[in-house]
């Protein structure tokens, strides 16, 4: 069973200075992993492995949660797939006009505030106002908007809320644990690059589950492809069973098992 969001990877070079913007934008940190052992299943998903890497996990209230993560010294490539929410219009932001503002307004009414550029995310956040009931928010960029609606629809368990069946798709997924709920917009745009996980910005999609093996089968039939191996890894002082894989436009996902 998806259970729904656990977080959105934020890649960086520094991860103090990026703590401190996050900080600045009202998150704060549940807590901070350095030097964990990078697993050797997500070579496939890293333009340059090292052994070692750090994590700290940002949340705020009524805004998207934040895992920053830090592979090594250097970057890439810049993400620009996902694009989160956060509340209100951050201080010190620049509004962003984008094309898709009248989806988002659309579906969120008088609670849109506006797509605004941050110093530290490469791709503009979604502003919604302070009295705003959603918890998380993302949008996708996709070439292949029914390949986006299916892959969220038959495998994520999102429902289809809001479609023009051409330009874009909002899908929810509901938990039974409120803050876990999330809300996804697709939109139809160009293709973009393969996302690695050491790319700067926003680099991954993490998603709660209960038995993590029957969704990796589910997935392996329904989209006739390979995806990694789950793996255990030691974080905050648990065992945490995980698996990633990508999406039908190569955007990465981090399945996380709850154990019930």
């Amino acid at each position: 069973m998806i259970l729904g969001l656990d977080h959105i990877a934020l890649n960086t070079i520094d991860l103090s200075s990026t703590e401190k913007e996050l900080i600045n934008l009202g998150y704060s940190s549940r807590f901070c992993e350095l030097d964990l052992l990078n697993d050797t299943n997500k070579i496939p998903f890293l333009w340059h492995y090292e052994k070692r890497h750090h994590i700290n996990l940002l949340h705020a209230v009524g805004c998207t949660p934040i895992e920053i993560t830090v592979h090594h010294t250097h970057t890439a490539n810049s993400s620009e797939l996902i694009h989160i929410s956060m509340l209100a219009s951050p201080n010190n932001c620049k509004r962003n006009d984008s094309e898709i503002d009248e989806y988002l307004e659309k579906y969120f009414g008088d609670e849109y505030l506006g797509f605004f550029n941050t110093s530290i995310i490469p791709t503009p956040i979604i502003g919604l106002s302070s009295n705003s009931k959603h918890s998380s928010f993302l949008a996708y960029e996709v070439e292949n908007l029914a390949a986006g609606i299916a892959f969220w629809d038959q495998f994520l368990g999102a429902r289809l809320t809001l479609s023009d069946n051409a330009n874009f798709a909002v899908l929810t997924v509901n938990s039974p644990v409120k803050s876990w709920s999330l809300g996804c917009l697709l939109f139809k745009g160009r293709k973009r690059s393969i996302p690695m996980l050491d790319d700067a910005g926003l680099t991954c999609t993490a998603i709660l589950c209960t038995n993590l093996d029957s969704h990796l089968t589910e997935y392996t039939k329904i989209f006739e492809s390979d995806c990694i191996m789950p793996f255990t890894v030691n974080i905050n002082n648990k065992a945490i069973r995980l698996a990633l894989l990508r999406g039908p436009h190569a955007e990465i996902y981090e399945l996380i098992e709850i154990e019930r």
